[in-house]
Protein backbone atom coordinates (compact mmCIF):
# COMPACT_ATOMS: atom_id res chain seq x y z
CA UNK A 1 0.00 0.00 0.00
CA UNK A 2 1.57 3.38 -1.40
CA UNK A 3 1.76 5.98 1.10
CA UNK A 4 0.80 9.84 0.50
CA UNK A 5 3.02 12.09 0.67
CA UNK A 6 1.26 14.31 2.73
CA UNK A 7 1.63 11.80 5.27
CA UNK A 8 5.57 11.62 5.15
CA UNK A 9 5.27 14.84 5.45
CA UNK A 10 3.47 15.43 8.52
CA UNK A 11 4.57 14.18 11.98
CA UNK A 12 4.55 10.76 12.66
CA UNK A 13 5.28 8.43 15.52
CA UNK A 14 7.05 5.41 15.91
CA UNK A 15 5.70 4.22 19.48
CA UNK A 16 8.14 1.25 21.39
CA UNK A 17 10.95 2.79 19.06
CA UNK A 18 13.65 0.81 21.52
CA UNK A 19 16.77 2.00 20.01
CA UNK A 20 15.90 4.23 17.16
CA UNK A 21 16.55 1.76 14.03
CA UNK A 22 13.48 1.66 13.03
CA UNK A 23 13.12 5.76 13.22
CA UNK A 24 16.77 5.72 11.34
CA UNK A 25 14.95 3.05 7.96
CA UNK A 26 11.72 5.83 8.12
CA UNK A 27 14.42 8.95 7.38
CA UNK A 28 15.37 7.03 4.38
CA UNK A 29 12.14 6.12 3.27
CA UNK A 30 11.53 10.06 3.35
CA UNK A 31 9.55 10.53 6.88
CA UNK A 32 10.49 14.07 7.83
CA UNK A 33 9.51 14.77 11.11
CA UNK A 34 9.21 12.02 13.72
CA UNK A 35 8.96 11.49 17.06
CA UNK A 36 10.25 8.28 19.60
CA UNK A 37 8.75 7.24 22.59
CA UNK A 38 9.38 3.96 24.77
CA UNK A 39 9.34 2.81 28.12
CA UNK A 40 12.65 1.79 28.80
CA UNK A 41 14.95 4.34 29.82
CA UNK A 42 17.96 3.16 28.69
CA UNK A 43 16.84 2.29 25.48
CA UNK A 44 15.80 6.23 25.06
CA UNK A 45 19.48 7.05 26.53
CA UNK A 46 21.58 5.60 23.64
CA UNK A 47 19.13 6.42 21.18
CA UNK A 48 19.20 10.22 22.22
CA UNK A 49 22.65 9.52 21.84
CA UNK A 50 22.94 8.32 18.25
CA UNK A 51 19.94 10.23 16.90
CA UNK A 52 20.40 13.35 18.77
CA UNK A 53 18.04 15.64 15.80
CA UNK A 54 14.83 13.35 16.94
CA UNK A 55 12.89 14.04 19.75
CA UNK A 56 12.32 11.01 21.97
CA UNK A 57 10.43 10.39 25.16
CA UNK A 58 10.25 7.72 27.97
CA UNK A 59 6.68 6.99 28.69
CA UNK A 60 4.18 4.50 29.03
CA UNK A 61 2.74 3.67 25.69
CA UNK A 62 -0.31 3.92 26.50
CA UNK A 63 0.20 7.68 27.64
CA UNK A 64 1.03 9.17 24.54
CA UNK A 65 -2.14 11.37 24.56
CA UNK A 66 -0.57 13.47 27.69
CA UNK A 67 2.75 13.81 25.66
CA UNK A 68 0.98 15.67 22.70
CA UNK A 69 -1.50 18.05 21.40
CA UNK A 70 -4.62 16.11 20.18
CA UNK A 71 -4.85 15.74 16.36
CA UNK A 72 -1.53 15.83 16.24
CA UNK A 73 -0.08 12.91 13.61
CA UNK A 74 -0.33 11.89 10.51
CA UNK A 75 1.30 8.29 11.48
CA UNK A 76 1.66 5.95 13.86
CA UNK A 77 3.82 3.06 13.50
CA UNK A 78 4.20 -0.28 16.12
CA UNK A 79 6.72 -2.61 15.55
CA UNK A 80 6.18 -5.74 18.13
CA UNK A 81 5.32 -3.61 20.52
CA UNK A 82 1.49 -4.25 21.00
CA UNK A 83 2.26 -7.83 21.80
CA UNK A 84 3.10 -6.36 25.47
CA UNK A 85 0.52 -4.02 26.23
CA UNK A 86 -2.47 -5.98 28.08
CA UNK A 87 -5.08 -3.62 27.57
CA UNK A 88 -5.13 -2.64 23.91
CA UNK A 89 -8.46 -0.41 23.38
CA UNK A 90 -7.09 2.16 26.17
CA UNK A 91 -3.57 2.24 24.04
CA UNK A 92 -5.84 2.55 20.49
CA UNK A 93 -7.79 4.98 22.17
CA UNK A 94 -4.82 7.05 23.14
CA UNK A 95 -3.36 6.87 19.83
CA UNK A 96 -7.00 7.81 18.02
CA UNK A 97 -6.23 10.87 20.42
CA UNK A 98 -3.11 12.06 18.66
CA UNK A 99 -3.48 10.81 15.34
CA UNK A 100 -5.30 13.55 12.43
CA UNK A 101 -8.18 12.32 10.81
CA UNK A 102 -6.99 10.30 7.81
CA UNK A 103 -3.75 9.71 9.96
CA UNK A 104 -2.73 6.12 8.92
CA UNK A 105 -1.91 3.35 11.56
CA UNK A 106 0.65 0.38 11.34
CA UNK A 107 0.60 -2.42 13.86
CA UNK A 108 3.45 -5.15 12.84
CA UNK A 109 2.83 -7.94 15.78
CA UNK A 110 2.23 -11.34 16.34
CA UNK A 111 -0.71 -12.74 16.80
CA UNK A 112 -3.03 -15.68 18.46
CA UNK A 113 -6.15 -17.03 17.84
CA UNK A 114 -7.24 -17.61 21.15
CA UNK A 115 -7.19 -14.86 23.59
CA UNK A 116 -5.53 -16.97 26.26
CA UNK A 117 -1.56 -16.74 26.14
CA UNK A 118 0.68 -17.07 29.46
CA UNK A 119 4.05 -16.99 28.01
CA UNK A 120 6.66 -14.57 28.38
CA UNK A 121 8.62 -12.67 26.25
CA UNK A 122 12.72 -12.19 26.36
CA UNK A 123 12.47 -10.01 29.03
CA UNK A 124 10.62 -12.08 31.49
CA UNK A 125 7.34 -10.25 31.20
CA UNK A 126 3.59 -11.67 30.12
CA UNK A 127 2.80 -11.31 26.35
CA UNK A 128 -0.70 -10.60 25.25
CA UNK A 129 -0.36 -10.93 20.87
CA UNK A 130 -2.75 -9.72 18.87
CA UNK A 131 -6.31 -11.24 19.10
CA UNK A 132 -7.68 -10.15 15.15
CA UNK A 133 -11.05 -10.19 16.14
CA UNK A 134 -10.57 -8.75 18.94
CA UNK A 135 -8.42 -6.04 18.01
CA UNK A 136 -11.09 -4.85 14.93
CA UNK A 137 -13.29 -4.48 17.66
CA UNK A 138 -11.08 -2.61 19.73
CA UNK A 139 -9.82 -0.47 16.58
CA UNK A 140 -13.55 0.81 15.58
CA UNK A 141 -14.71 1.69 18.67
CA UNK A 142 -11.96 3.72 18.85
CA UNK A 143 -11.92 5.90 15.85
CA UNK A 144 -10.38 4.15 13.56
CA UNK A 145 -11.05 1.85 10.13
CA UNK A 146 -8.91 -1.07 9.32
CA UNK A 147 -7.69 -0.90 5.71
CA UNK A 148 -5.73 -3.71 5.29
CA UNK A 149 -4.65 -7.24 7.31
CA UNK A 150 -1.86 -9.09 6.04
CA UNK A 151 -1.03 -12.62 7.69
CA UNK A 152 2.63 -12.37 7.78
CA UNK A 153 2.84 -15.70 9.71
CA UNK A 154 5.47 -17.83 7.66
CA UNK A 155 7.29 -14.20 6.96
CA UNK A 156 7.76 -14.19 11.00
CA UNK A 157 8.78 -17.90 11.52
CA UNK A 158 11.18 -17.62 8.35
CA UNK A 159 13.23 -14.55 10.45
CA UNK A 160 13.33 -16.45 13.48
CA UNK A 161 15.34 -19.47 11.20
CA UNK A 162 17.32 -16.62 9.85
CA UNK A 163 18.08 -15.18 13.56
CA UNK A 164 18.99 -18.42 14.71
CA UNK A 165 21.30 -19.62 12.28
CA UNK A 166 22.82 -15.87 12.56
CA UNK A 167 23.52 -16.31 15.94
CA UNK A 168 24.73 -19.73 15.83
CA UNK A 169 27.16 -18.54 12.91
CA UNK A 170 28.29 -15.32 14.69
CA UNK A 171 28.79 -17.04 18.09
CA UNK A 172 32.20 -17.19 18.40
CA UNK A 173 31.87 -12.92 18.04
CA UNK A 174 28.97 -12.64 20.57
CA UNK A 175 31.00 -14.91 23.23
CA UNK A 176 33.50 -11.13 22.95
CA UNK A 177 30.62 -9.12 23.80
CA UNK A 178 27.73 -11.28 25.94
CA UNK A 179 28.37 -13.69 28.45
CA UNK A 180 27.64 -17.30 27.40
CA UNK A 181 24.54 -17.24 29.72
CA UNK A 182 23.08 -14.62 27.56
CA UNK A 183 23.73 -15.70 24.59
CA UNK A 184 21.73 -19.32 25.90
CA UNK A 185 18.60 -17.42 27.09
CA UNK A 186 18.39 -15.16 23.95
CA UNK A 187 18.95 -18.55 21.93
CA UNK A 188 16.36 -20.58 23.79
CA UNK A 189 13.98 -18.20 23.78
CA UNK A 190 13.74 -17.49 19.66
CA UNK A 191 13.67 -21.16 19.45
CA UNK A 192 10.85 -21.18 21.80
CA UNK A 193 9.22 -18.62 19.61
CA UNK A 194 10.05 -20.19 16.11
CA UNK A 195 8.59 -23.65 17.43
CA UNK A 196 5.36 -21.55 18.62
CA UNK A 197 5.38 -19.82 15.11
CA UNK A 198 6.01 -23.18 13.36
CA UNK A 199 2.90 -25.22 14.72
CA UNK A 200 0.62 -21.55 15.17
CA UNK A 201 0.62 -21.58 18.27
CA UNK A 202 1.49 -17.70 17.66
CA UNK A 203 1.65 -15.82 14.30
CA UNK A 204 2.42 -12.20 12.96
CA UNK A 205 0.40 -9.81 11.10
CA UNK A 206 0.41 -6.10 9.59
CA UNK A 207 -2.52 -4.31 10.30
CA UNK A 208 -2.97 -0.84 8.85
CA UNK A 209 -5.47 1.29 9.82
CA UNK A 210 -7.06 4.56 9.22
CA UNK A 211 -8.61 7.68 11.58
CA UNK A 212 -12.00 8.20 10.91
CA UNK A 213 -12.70 12.20 10.42
CA UNK A 214 -15.34 11.75 13.58
CA UNK A 215 -15.01 10.10 16.41
CA UNK A 216 -18.33 8.87 18.13
CA UNK A 217 -19.34 10.37 21.56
Amino acid sequence: MALSPGIKEGPCLDLGCGFGGTIDQMHKYGFHSIHGVDIDRSSIDYARQHYPEIPFYCADATQVSTLFVPQFFSFISLFSVIYAIEDKRKLLGSLSTVAKPGALLALFDYTIKKSSFPEKDLAGKSMFPMTLSSLTTNLEETGWEILQIDDLSSQFLAWYRALLAKIKTDEAALGKEFPPRDILKVTATFTTMKDWLKHSKLGGALVLARRKAFLKT
